[in-house]
This record gives C-alpha cells, sequence and structure tokens, in this order.
C-alpha cells in the first residue's frame, strides 16, 4: 500500500497521513483564495482561456468544432480558428483533461485546488523518502510566494506540477522498495507531464532515464531490467498518445497544434513570432539572466533564495545519484528554455520554471535535515532564537513579496474586470461587439468559452461584421460594447445587409496626402505605393458590385494606377483593374461561393495624378441558404 510509510509515523501523536491531509486542503482553499482575491476570479493570460475551451470541448465529446463563419471576427489568442481544421486549442490536451470536472461545474479553479492537494500530498512522500520531516518539506514549500502565485493561476504548469510530484515520489519509491507498480506510476506521470508541459517533460526526462539506465548497468538483475522496460514503456504511452492527439486535431503526428497555430513557436533562434522579431542565442542568454535573477527573489521572497537553496543542495548532497539526478533536471530547465522565444509572464515569472520547485523544495530540505542533525555544541536558547530570526526574516520576505506581486496582478485584473463586467452585463441570447479596447485587454475579453454556444457570443467590431451578423446571427440581440474605460453596452437596432460607404480618409496609405475623406497622390512630389489600404470587409455567399470613384490624369495611355480586390486570408485577387490617364469610375461584378474577407486596396504607381474619393460596395444578390448555420 502507498501510504505505509507515512502511516507508521506521527508528529506530536497525531499521525502524518492527517498532517498530510491538512497540509493539502491548506493549499488548495489557499489557492482557490488566491484566484479569488487576487485573480479576481479572472484569468492571467489567454493560454487559460485556450485551456478552459478546449475542455468544454472535451465534455461535448469533441477534439474541434467547425468554424464559425466569419473567423477574425472571432478572433482569439492561442485559439485556433480556420476552416481547415477548425475551432480548437493550440495546446496539447492533458491539462484541459485535467480540468473538465471544474469546467463541467463553471469552476475550473476547483481543478487548480485539486493540484495543489497532490503537490503536497507526493512531494511530502518524497520527502519521507528521503527523510525529510514533513513539516519541513511543507514549510519550504508554502514560505515560497512563486508557489502561491503560481497556483492561484489556471496555468497548465499547475497540474504539472502535481505530475513532477507524483513523478519523483514514485521513482524514489522504486529506489527503495523494487516493486515495479511504482515505476507504472512514474511512467504515467511523466506521460501526463509530456502531455502538458511537452518540452519541460523532455527535458525532465534526460537526467531521470540516465539515472535508470546507469541503475540498471550497475545491478543489472532481471527484476531492474523489467523495471526500467515497464518505466519507459509507460512513458512511452504519453509520446504515442501525443502523436496521436496531433494526427487527430492538424492531420500530421508529427505536427503538433501550437506549431500549426505558429509554426516559429517551435525551439531555436531566428525569425519567431513576427517578422520584426529576431530571436538570437544572446537575447536567450538574457532571458536565462533575467528568469534566475527573478527566481532569486520570489523563490522564498529575499535576495538570494536561489543561492540559499543551491547551498543547501550541496549541504545535503545524498549518494546514488539522487540529488544529481534532481539537480540536473532542474538545471536542465533553467538552461533549456533559453532556447524558446518567449520570455515568460512578468506577474509570475519564471513561470516555465515552475515545475522544478518539486526538487527544489527537495533539494533543500536534504541541507535543512542534513543541518539540524549536526551537533551544533551552542545552548539550546542560541539554536532556537536563531530560528526563530531565520523564520521571521524568511516569513515576512516572502509575505512581502508576494503582497508585491500579488497587488500588481489585482490593479491588472481590477482594470480587466470593467471590461468583462460590461460584456456580462447583457441580457441572455446576445451578441456583444468589441471595440476600442486596449489591444491585451481585447485579446483577452474576445473568446467564446462554448464556441458558438457561447451567452453572450462575443465578436471583435470591425471586418463590416455587421453585414456577417444580418445574414448569419440576426436570431440574437447585438449589443456594442467600446472605448477606454468601456462605455456601458449600447443595443444596435440598425444591423441590415446594407455596407456603409468607405471613404479613402478612413483608409491606411503609404503615399499621397489626404484632404478631407478624398486622397490624392501626384508625381513627382509622391512616391509611387499603396494609396489606400487596411479595412476589410466580409461578403455573404451572393452577387457584389464593388464601385471604386477614383480619378487617373496624366499623359494619354500612361499608366497612373491600380485597383484590385483581395480575398484577404490567402491574398487571392478576386478583381484587378489597371488604371489609364483619363479613367474615373471602376465598377467590380463580384460572385462569392462562401464566407469571405475582402480587402479592396488603391495603388499609386509614380506617375501623374490618381484621386480616390471612396468605395461603395452593394449586395445585389444573396445566396446563403436558409438552411445554412452559423458555420461556414
Amino acid at each position: 500500500m502507498f501510504l505505509n510509510p507515512s502511516l507508521a509515523g506521527t508528529v506530536f501523536g497525531i499521525k502524518l497521513v492527517y498532517i498530510r491531509i491538512i497540509c493539502g486542503l491548506a493549499a488548495a482553499y489557499g489557492a482557490l483564495l488566491i484566484g479569488e482575491h487576487v485573480y479576481l476570479k479572472e484569468f492571467l493570460t489567454t493560454d487559460e482561456n485556450s485551456y478552459i475551451f478546449q475542455s468544454w470541448l472535451f465534455l461535448q465529446g469533441q477534439i474541434s468544432q467547425q468554424s464559425p463563419a466569419g473567423v477574425d471576427s472571432f478572433y482569439h489568442r492561442m485559439v485556433i480558428n480556420d476552416e481547415k481544421i477548425g475551432w480548437l486549442s493550440r495546446y496539447p490536451p492533458a491539462h484541459s483533461i485535467w480540468l473538465m470536472p471544474g469546467v463541467a461545474v463553471d469552476y475550473p479553479r476547483l481543478m487548480v485546488a485539486v493540484a495543489a492537494f497532490i503537490t503536497v500530498w507526493f512531494i511530502t512522500l518524497a520527502g519521507e523518502r528521503l527523510s525529510i520531516p514533513i513539516w519541513m518539506t511543507v514549510g519550504l514549500l508554502f514560505a515560497s510566494p512563486y508557489f502561491w502565485l503560481m497556483q492561484g493561476s489556471v496555468l497548465s504548469h499547475t497540474s504539472g506540477l502535481a505530475a513532477t510530484a507524483i513523478l519523483i515520489w514514485a521513482y524514489l519509491a522504486w529506489l527503495e522498495d523494487r516493486r515495479t507498480n511504482f515505476l507504472v506510476i512514474a511512467g504515467l506521470a511523466w506521460s501526463f507531464l509530456f502531455l502538458n508541459r511537452t518540452y519541460t517533460a523532455f527535458l525532465i526526462a534526460i537526467p531521470f532515464g540516465l539515472h535508470a539506465l546507469v541503475g540498471l548497468y550497475r545491478s543489472p538483475a532481471l527484476h531492474n531490467f523489467i523495471g526500467t522496460a515497464v518505466f519507459a514503456g509507460c512513458s512511452l504511452i504519453g509520446v504515442i498518445l501525443f502523436l496521436i492527439y496531433n494526427f487527430l486535431t492538424t492531420g500530421d503526428p508529427f505536427l503538433p497544434t501550437y506549431l500549426y497555430y505558429n509554426k516559429s513557436d517551435g525551439l531555436g533562434f531566428g525569425i519567431r513570432n513576427v517578422p520584426e522579431f529576431n530571436f538570437t542565442p544572446q537575447r536567450g542568454w538574457e532571458y536565462i539572466k533575467f528568469n534566475l535573477e527573478t527566481l532569486n527573489k520570489r523563490l522564498w521572497g529575499f535576495w538570494g533564495s536561489l543561492i540559499a537553496w543551491l547551498v543547501l543542495t550541496f549541504v545535503g548532497w545524498k549518494g546514488k545519484g539522487i540529488s544529481l539526478l534532481m539537480l540536473s533536471g532542474t538545471l536542465l530547465v533553467f538552461l533549456g528554455y533559453g532556447a524558446f522565444w518567449f520570455k515568460g509572464i512578468k506577474e509570475v515569472a519564471p513561470v516555465y520554471y515552475y515545475e522544478t520547485l518539486v526538487f527544489i523544495v527537495l533539494l533543500s530540505g536534504l541541507g535543512l535535515s542534513r543541518l539540524l542533525k549536526i551537533n551544533w555544541r551552542i545552548p539550546n536558547w542560541s539554536i532556537a532564537l536563531t530560528g526563530f530570526v531565520v523564520l521571521a526574516f524568511v516569513g515576512h520576505a516572502a509575505a512581502r513579496t508576494f503582497y508585491v506581486h500579488g497587488v500588481e496582478i489585482i490593479q491588472r485584473h481590477l482594470e480587466k474586470g470593467q471590461y468583462q463586467s460590461m460584456i456580462r452585463a447583457v441580457p441572455p441570447n446576445s451578441i456583444v461587439l468589441l471595440s476600442g479596447f486596449p489591444r491585451d485587454i481585447l485579446d483577452e475579453t474576445s473568446w467564446n468559452p462554448k464556441g458558438i454556444e457561447s451567452d453572450p457570443l462575443v465578436m471583435r467590431a470591425g471586418y463590416g461584421s455587421r453585414h456577417l451578423i444580418h445574414h448569419y446571427y440576426s436570431d440574437r440581440n447585438i449589443y456594442h460594447v467600446h472605448g477606454r474605460p468601456p462605455q456601458p453596452p449600447v443595443l444596435l437596432d440598425d444591423i441590415n445587409a446594407e455596407i456603409p460607404v468607405l471613404w479613402a480618409s478612413k483608409m491606411k496609405s503609404k503615399t499621397g496626402t489626404r484632404i478631407a475623406h478624398t486622397r490624392f497622390a501626384e508625381a513627382p512630389h509622391d512616391q509611387r505605393g499603396p494609396l489606400a489600404f487596411g479595412i476589410k470587409q466580409y461578403f455573404v455567399p451572393g452577387e457584389y458590385e464593388v464601385k471604386y470613384f477614383i480619378k487617373a490624369t496624366g499623359e494619354q495611355e500612361e499608366e497612373i494606377g491600380v485597383v484590385e480586390l483581395l480575398e484577404n486570408r490567402h491574398k487571392n485577387r478576386l478583381a484587378v483593374q489597371r488604371l489609364k490617364a483619363g479613367e474615373k469610375t471602376v465598377v467590380f461584378d463580384v460572385k462569392i461561393d462562401k464566407v469571405t474577407l475582402v480587402e479592396p486596396r488603391v495603388h499609386f504607381l509614380g506617375r501623374g495624378r490618381l484621386e480616390f474619393d471612396r468605395i461603395e460596395m452593394r449586395l445585389l444578390e444573396d445566396n446563403v441558404s436558409n438552411q445554412e448555420t452559423a458555420y461556414n
């Protein structure tokens, strides 16, 4: 029975299993309190939105949902939404699966609290295997503001920490008892971690794999061989499931969803995420330094926390490769994320190191245990006074650090909460159009936790979305929330098929001059380039007339400009015409077979004079079937 070692011991006459339950419940309750009162029931990042959306999909028995009509209006960072593979999270599935019970009762933080309980349970079991007193293991964990700030979020690292605690406990139990069932648990825990925090799991696997192989080499008994094979086989389950999930989502077992979302999101250096961002080894090293400097303060609240950990690690160094196993796993994660382009989330930095907290606590506990066993040959009152001073110092530092960064999170979520409250203030069966929000808040609030079934259904204004809504979402009330700070929702009762006139002055330009609502470019003063671009408009299936009010003057037969209509997602030209001197109005008749985001453009060729006034777009005849749904 797994609990035998803990049931045998007591502290002040209380069985360790009861102490473990109490401490686990304290961790769980603390995580919930922080979620409620520091995070203000909001989410720290769009990552959490993505996990919760995928959890809801799993609860519906789906891996993805068909993309809705007008995918750009439903854009949300960290969520894939396209016609090819549908609407789903960009992340591996484990954390979303973990959150499912909480999402089912509309309280995902419930499962974060469960993860906190499991972390305490198994890290203390692992500590007992290393002869670390339970109060010391719990004390080191609970004294960390890093632990509490992270555990109040709904990030995947929270369940990742629990999986790492199970992994190290089960592996230590195998080393002590040589019972193969412990390696089954260890392998499955690593599989969960791999399906959750893939890169972290890979880095941690290196020292575990080497330690197991060295142990087998030194003691090549059949039982050890079988145990090592079982550990590898159960770990391989996670890899196989990862490949299957990739195949089911992207159609390619070797193409994870996060790389489908953005192919530059993998490890390595070069252009990443956006063309302007060149991720160099030097920048990666700066990330490592930043994260280590941050952890040096946030681990236990005082500057030098990381240094104290290293000292305790070497003071309590344990043979048979156990300390080396945990130290190397920690350092590999520290260094490995120097090859990833994103620094992390500053409020809870260093976010990517969180799973190593299990190793850090256990290594520190080994050091403290050894220090307490030394016969210092000094009066007991001196030892007690020293202990009191250390505890007071660490407690004050930890509380202060938690307070400082907790206030940062509160302030950020107070602002975001204003926007969320306006979005939630609309009646049932509504659509909320968002505009004028700060970019980061727009990214975090424009999400739909239940896909097209969300209520309210949140869309981004723009893209001429009212035209789209008239044809596909007219069964809902439409509200507009905009501004900074956000204004109360405004009911829109003018939703119809008409597309507003697109004035030249409203469009972007890289050449020419604006006068009133028109733009003009004239050689030789103005260089060739786009005179008007950047505004997109949804077209539903049907026939359209697109009329450009424009005037080209110059020498006879001289080409002055180009007008075109692009299908923006793929940059395909739906229509194009080169303008010669003397030409004025240009009319395109286009037929659209499916919901399409179009972008009209006007280019000046650097000759003569080109004047552009407006564009009028008119639906001549729609081809939206009565049976057609809000899905593409």
